[in-house]
């Protein structure tokens, strides 16, 4: 037996818990707002300069007594030059210079120090192209002290120091007038580059992030609920085993509106078993016969729900050959017996039932499903079977256990269910169709 699942019940379903769900909407909303306070749109500012180095025309001079073709020997120069200015070596140079002047600046006063020159190195971004490298620093723009600019300058002066201590050709002649020199080497300083630059959730995104989220999160817990309850979610659940028709539905007590449609399957018979959980067997088994007896039956309870002792054993008192008159009472117009353990007398004593059958025109058997035999010795002395269930306790194991026990066939005319709560999906009647042969 397993669970019947479709998509309108499982919608149904969660929006029973609609509490549930809503309490997470409001977290979601709630993670959100914070969320988008705490990452508001920041504004950052982006410093950048480069190191570019000249044409080949500006080596020829140099280059005329070398052996070597010029633009061969220009394009190794440049090579090397560029390699060694993207060199981690000038990173780590740059972080010895201005180190600790970065740790003591405010916004990373809380980080260690290997927190600390970290994000150093991941703020500063070295990129090349042909003929230049490119060094850039961001830094928002709220906290702007100088520091990037600073960062950005000093990169490019040992980028170029290094450069020509890899390759003296890049330095600068001597005697020249400032004039008269064509660098080979030109220091583009820092320039702010890229400003308002944003990164945050915002208010509203993070509103609406959040509400959704939290309304996902909480449908997929209703989903994973729903195939983990084992109550009955629908009476597809357990129709099959059953019977065809589903009487009656109540979210609280059952109610007698359901005695006139047992009282149709009856069809006439005088013994009626309620097979199922214990209160609800109960409460079904006095409406029944209160039902019974306003339509004129003269009519008999047989209550085997005081398992516990509290009421005397009339039943078996009558069985073992008390007067029927010294063994009943009188509740609202019906004669009700109680009985015990001593339900494993009635398939013994068929005289007794049959002589009940003779003073009654119709006779309740209240019987509890307690896993015990009980259910199926009654079932055998009843004309028809219906199955009481009570939803917010009975799951479908022990709907299973019930209906093999009592072993009904075409006795069960229904099911009664009581006290759904917020599981139960279904309408008045199941049909089941016919199984081809």
């Amino acid at each position: 037996m397993r669970k019947e699942f479709s998509f309108k019940n499982y919608f149904i379903y969660a929006f029973r818990y609609w509490l549930i769900v809503a309490i997470c909407a409001v977290l979601g909303l709630g993670a959100g707002l914070v969320s988008g306070i705490m990452l508001r749109d920041k504004e950052y500012v982006k410093y950048e300069g480069n190191v570019a180095i000249s044409g080949v025309s500006s080596f020829f001079e140099d280059l005329s007594d070398k052996a070597e073709i010029p633009a061969n020997l220009y394009n190794t120069i440049k090579s090397e030059a560029l390699s060694v200015m993207r060199s981690q070596l000038v990173a780590d140079k740059t972080y010895q210079h201005l180190g600790k002047e970065w740790r003591e600046l405010e916004i990373n006063k809380k980080l260690t120090v290997n927190e600390a020159k970290d994000k150093f190195y991941e703020r500063l971004q070295v990129v090349d192209s042909s003929y230049y490298i490119s060094v850039s620093f961001v830094q928002d723009k709220k906290t702007n002290d100088g520091f990037p600019a600073k960062a950005v300058n000093t990169y490019l002066e040992l980028a170029k120091a290094e450069a020509v201590r890899r390759e003296p050709m890049l330095a600068d002649r001597v005697g020249d007038s400032p004039e008269t020199i064509d660098s080979k080497l030109t220091i583009s300083l820092a320039e702010e580059r890229v400003e308002n630059t944003l990164d945050g959730l915002g208010l509203l995104k993070g509103a609406v992030i959040g509400v959704v989220g939290g309304f996902v999160a909480a449908m997929i817990a209703m989903l994973i609920a729903y195939y983990i309850d084992k109550r009955i979610t629908s009476y597809g659940d357990i129709a099959e085993v059953t019977g065809r028709k589903l009487l009656g539905v109540s979210k609280g007590s059952v109610s007698n509106k359901v005695c006139p449609r047992i009282d149709c399957e009856m069809s006439g018979a005088q013994v009626l078993a309620v097979c199922g959980n214990e209160e609800t067997c109960r409460r079904l088994s006095e409406l029944c016969g209160e039902y019974a007896a306003s339509a004129g039956h003269k009519t008999l309870r047989i209550d085997f729900s005081c398992g516990d002792g509290s009421e005397p054993d009339t039943f078996g008192a009558y069985v073992g050959g008390a007067k029927l008159s010294e063994c009943l009472k009188e509740e609202n117009g019906v004669f009700v017996m109680n009985g015990t353990r001593s339900w494993a007398l009635a398939l013994g004593n068929g005289d007794k039932i049959e002589e009940l059958k003779k003073q009654y025109g119709r006779v309740v058997i209240c019987a509890p499903y307690r896993d015990d035999g009980s259910v199926g010795v009654l079932s055998k002395i009843s004309d028809k079977t219906v199955f009481a269930v009570n939803q917010s306790k009975m799951r479908m194991p022990d709907m299973l256990g019930l209906v093999q026990e009592a072993d009904a066939g075409e006795k069960a005319i229904g099911t009664v269910i009581e006290k759904t709560g917020r599981s139960f999906v279904g309408g008045n009647v199941y049909f089941i169709a016919d199984e081809e042969e």
